[in-house]
């Protein structure tokens, strides 16, 4: 009776020593796929993020927008000549 029990006992450590092996090993699985997890939103994150826009420093010109490329860029240059009248008598 007393050689059963010890077995028992033998066999009831080794159990728990098992099931904490496994729990360790179970823990360390959970561990590597929380990082594997966090490793993927990161570059998900990094590569839906828009890019940021420059802010434009000057304004369109129409004449560039409506396709007139001859229009002057300054027009405050532009000097007319004096328009003279004529007579037809």
């Amino acid at each position: 009776m007393y050689q059963r029990s010890l077995e028992q006992n033998d066999q009831r450590l080794q159990l728990e020593k098992w099931e904490q092996q496994l729990h360790e090993r179970e823990m360390h699985i959970v561990e590597l796929e929380l990082r594997l997890l966090m490793a993927t939103n990161n570059q998900e994150r990094v590569h839906n993020q828009t890019p940021k826009i420059q802010k434009r420093s000057g304004r369109f010109m129409r004449s560039l927008l409506n396709g007139n490329i001859n229009h002057s860029l300054n027009t405050s240059t532009l000097i007319s000549s004096p328009t003279s009248k004529i007579f037809f008598f």
